[in-house]
């Protein structure tokens, strides 16, 4: 994944669970990362500070859960999406690592690809495609993806702040999303032995 300049990260960013795939057996939870860009980054998850740390440091933790991450100076934060089988295994997913926007860089629209490659020409080699949205929870009804609403069945609650966040499986190609407000969004999808993230 290619870092964006210090100069566009945040103080404030929520991590969101990503997707299951239909037959995932995780080998582990997924992770988080907290990088620091200065000396003496105070770091805070869901109001509680976890750590200290300096330029280049970092913290990491389990992503089992939606969390609200603040510092007292700029952080990067990430995720790494881990293995779902063992070698020579055949489940859908693969490690892979994204940079989860920070809320000072959300947007109200965004125009995203859920790509796809084709093995032999013939096969396609993502089989889940998935987008993922945080928006703020009195915002989310504004929120349409290709046109269409969210449902009220795919929202959920973040406890720590007031946001939600929404897992929505969709199709390959190009898709276009907008809100009456801003909000971070994610791209995945998963094949077998594959994935990818951003």
């Amino acid at each position: 994944e290619q870092l964006p300049p210090v100069s566009t990260w945040g103080k404030n960013a929520i991590i969101v669970p990503l997707a299951k795939s239909r037959n995932e057996n995780p080998y582990g939870n997924n992770l988080f990362r907290v990088l620091a860009a200065e000396d003496q980054t105070e770091v805070y998850i869901d109001g509680v500070r976890v750590t200290t740390l300096n330029s280049g440091g970092y913290y990491e933790g389990i992503l089992n859960k939606a969390m609200f991450i603040t510092a007292s100076k700029p952080i990067l934060v990430g995720v790494f999406k881990k293995t779902v089988g063992a070698s020579g295994d055949t489940r859908v997913g693969d490690p892979f690592f994204l940079v989860m926007p920070p809320i000072e860089q959300y947007m109200n629209n965004y125009r995203v690809i859920n790509v796809q490659i084709y093995e032999g020409n013939v096969w396609p080699v993502y089989l889940e495609q998935y987008i993922s949205i945080i928006i703020p929870k009195s915002h989310w009804q504004s929120f349409r993806l290709d046109g269409s609403p969210l449902l009220p069945g795919n929202i959920v609650n973040i406890n720590s702040v007031d946001y939600v966040y929404a897992i929505i499986s969709v199709t390959d190609g190009v898709h276009y999303a907008e809100a009456d407000t801003t909000f971070g969004i994610i791209i995945y999808g998963y094949g077998n032995a594959n994935s990818y993230g951003y």
